[in-house]
């Protein structure tokens, strides 16, 4: 069960309240060595090295020494801590990222734990001085959920110009039928009168008795003859309209 013992300038220096202090005793006495913690503020970090290893009295000391005005930290330990030599400097950094954003009790833990891990393995733990930062990237399910939100909006796009085409395709076939019914023009109408009055003339004709006088016979064919001049004319009629009609199209 080990302890944890600071200088009387740290609280000042670190701003550690007394919350901050019952945490940290509370964090070594998990710890199978004692942490003294030295907080200075010195010249050089030379000067810092010659502090902690002065502070390192017993076998089973760990002494966690920072500057912070000059950012500096260092780890000076006993030899019955069982911490390995090659991991004094990955562990003098391991709190680095919460040392510079002044999160002081949070870094002295990190330091620590690096140290008990150390300690309690058979081999050393040294990593790279540099802080390890895991980038978490888009998982394969979020991949997943982009495609298939792209592939539905490319499926309603697919969606609504199909409908398009299919409405307008229905629109078209009336459409067609009523541009391709030939139009009666007044020609059209005027043959057709002629016909009808013709026609006309002819049933008046043959409603007249069988037994009509030798003078009936004149009036029969001036009938007849006006019904061939009227449609002669009509028909005559619409040929010059039919004739302008094919003039106004060249042009």
């Amino acid at each position: 069960m080990g302890t944890f013992n600071r200088n009387p300038e740290a609280d000042t220096l670190l701003n550690l309240t007394p919350g901050d202090v019952a945490q940290l005793q509370k964090d070594a006495a998990d710890m199978p060595f004692d942490v003294q913690l030295l907080v200075e503020n010195v010249s050089t970090i030379a000067a810092l090295g010659q502090d902690a290893h002065a502070a390192v009295t017993g076998p089973n000391i760990m002494v966690l020494a920072i500057d912070p005005v000059a950012g500096h930290v260092l780890t000076r330990f006993g030899k019955s801590t069982g911490v390995k030599p090659s991991d004094f400097d990955s562990i003098s950094k391991a709190g680095n990222a919460h040392f510079h954003n002044h999160e002081w009790v949070a870094g002295i833990e990190t330091v620590v734990i690096r140290a008990q891990a150390s300690a309690q393995t058979s081999t050393g733990i040294a990593q790279s001085s540099a802080p390890v930062v895991v980038e978490h990237g888009l998982s394969g399910g979020t991949w997943l959920l982009i495609a298939l939100l792209g592939a539905g909006f490319v499926g309603i796009i697919v969606w609504l110009y199909r409908r398009s085409q299919r409405e307008g395709a229905r629109r078209e076939p009336a459409g067609d039928r009523g541009a391709g019914q030939p139009q009666r023009g007044r020609d059209d109408v005027a043959l057709d009168d002629a016909k009808s009055a013709t026609d006309g003339a002819v049933d008046a004709a043959g409603d007249e008795p069988a037994q009509r006088d030798a003078g009936a016979a004149p009036a029969f064919g001036t009938v007849d003859r006006a019904a061939r001049d009227l449609l002669v004319g009509a028909r005559g009629h619409a040929t010059r309209r039919d004739d302008r009609g094919d003039a106004g199209a060249r042009r």
